[in-house]
């Protein structure tokens, strides 16, 4: 089986197979076949995904990492129906019954558009910690250990869940304390649970070690920059707290809500689209930028419908889920989610990898998370950009796509020894056509391959 063209399933598997080559050894050394080889393994992934893809590969016979990954992906959509259901009679304070349970669980697995997300557009290993978020959720509920047991290791599982782990621990302590349509005596358990994240974070950080979070801080592909711009970063950061905020102000005054699920169901999907409008208005056109919290609001409707299946009207906030799904779906091209084969695109990758060899190469688009699922070929970019630990790359990689100047494209090119490039046309089948500068191409390079719009050059 394989994904559609536009997954980032083939970087989790390049990762995989790294670590399988390599062994235990891949997590002290660097991942060389992305960002000129400078980045540390283990600032690419956390260690628990590749780990059971590596095992399952091994006790099961005739299966590749794509299997592996997309199987991973529809259970972790299956286990997180689960989860949810079981949170909600926790939160309801309800007992766990097979058939409240049946139908919560029917619920949240109709809900179309996570398997969209898993299969078309996210990275597995966040994916995978997304989807397990309601299970962190419920250790923190148990006791304190189990909670910070159970956050560092969805940490593990992938960093990128911290924010919507944030939230889910914010909202699900002030819930805890929301009686009678009022928050009582709730500071203390607000700084017991942001001290068992911190302690989460910390257990992790020990695999991921300071750096990682540092780099992440200062990376200029998130807009932040060593010193003062540092510091400049953090106040960028702090400025996504204000739709969290006035997503607390406007449930906590409603006077509508009274009890702990509406209150939890209304805070949760009211902050995930405020945080959604927020980031559409900063950049409408980059639209994969700003539904990435779609799979939250999804969340924030099936729990909105659990909280009171009485409310017949809320059964009508179905229709979000399903119609962005829809748009999404279009916007996409109308894809097949799995595949028998590789999508076409791959014919050029795999012409790339054999004429480059060891060589540098760039490329953009979808060959971006493709090439190294097959080949250990070196290539300028990579799977997760805000993790690079060389800025170089990232300048110039957007001089070859979108530059017009051949004399600045060619120092490019020279400054980080780049040999071969391949160049997707508007014809080209990729999904995404990055390069706004083809014509300008065949100055600089010598063409020795061109099929379907898809265009190598030898510099």
């Amino acid at each position: 089986m394989f994904p559609s063209q536009t997954s980032l399933i083939p970087a989790a598997v390049a990762l995989a197979r790294f670590l399988d080559e390599r062994g235990i050894s891949a997590f002290s050394s660097n991942y060389p076949y992305w960002y000129l080889g400078t980045t540390p393994f283990k600032f690419l992934t956390g260690p628990i995904i590749p780990i059971l893809a590596i095992l399952v590969k091994n006790m099961m016979f005739n299966v590749t990492y794509f299997d592996i990954m997309i199987l991973f992906v529809i259970i972790s959509c299956l286990f997180s129906s689960a989860g949810w259901s079981i949170l909600i009679s926790k939160i309801k304070n309800e007992k766990v019954k097979p058939a409240t349970f049946f139908v919560y669980f029917l619920l949240f697995t109709v809900l179309p558009y996570k398997y969209l997300n898993g299969l078309a557009l996210a990275e597995p290993s966040a994916f995978i910690a997304e989807m397990l978020i309601p299970f962190v959720l419920l250790a923190n509920l148990k006791n304190k250990y189990l909670g910070i047991t159970a956050i560092a290791l969805i940490l593990l599982i992938s960093t990128n869940v911290l924010p919507v782990l944030l939230v889910g621990i914010v909202i699900l302590t002030l819930s805890g304390s929301f009686i009678d349509g009022k928050l009582k005596k709730w500071k203390k358990s607000f700084k017991n649970s942001l001290a068992i994240l911190a302690i989460g974070c910390l257990i992790a950080t020990f695999y991921y070690t300071p750096a990682f979070w540092l780099t992440i801080l200062i990376n200029p592909s998130i807009g932040g920059a060593p010193g003062i711009k540092a510091i400049l970063s953090l106040l960028g950061m702090a400025r996504n707290m204000i739709p969290i905020l006035l997503a607390l102000i406007v449930v906590y005054f409603s006077r509508k809500i009274k009890d702990k699920i509406n209150f939890f169901g209304y805070t949760w999907i009211l902050i995930f689209i405020f945080l959604t409008l927020w980031r559409a208005f900063s950049n409408i056109n980059f639209w994969m930028d700003w539904t990435s919290w779609f799979s939250e609001i999804e969340i924030g409707v099936g729990i909105l419908i659990a909280a009171d299946f009485k409310n017949l009207r809320r059964l009508f906030l179905l229709i979000l889920p399903f119609l962005a799904s829809y748009l999404i779906f279009r916007a996409l091209g109308f894809p097949d989610l799995i595949l028998k084969s590789p999508p076409s695109e791959i014919n050029s990758i795999n012409r790339l990898a054999k004429i480059a060899g060891n060589n540098l190469v760039f490329t953009s688009g979808t060959s971006v998370f493709w090439l190294n699922a097959f080949y250990n070929t070196p290539q300028v970019r990579g799977g997760r950009d805000e993790v690079s630990t060389n800025s170089k790359w990232l300048p110039i990689s957007y001089t070859l796509r979108e530059s017009i100047d051949e004399k600045a494209i060619s120092a490019g090119l020279n400054d980080l020894n780049i040999h071969y490039i391949l160049v997707n046309s508007e014809d080209s089948s990729d999904y995404y056509h990055d390069f706004k500068n083809v014509t300008s191409w065949f100055t600089i390079g010598n063409k020795i391959y061109e099929d379907n719009g898809d265009i190598i050059l030898k510099i």
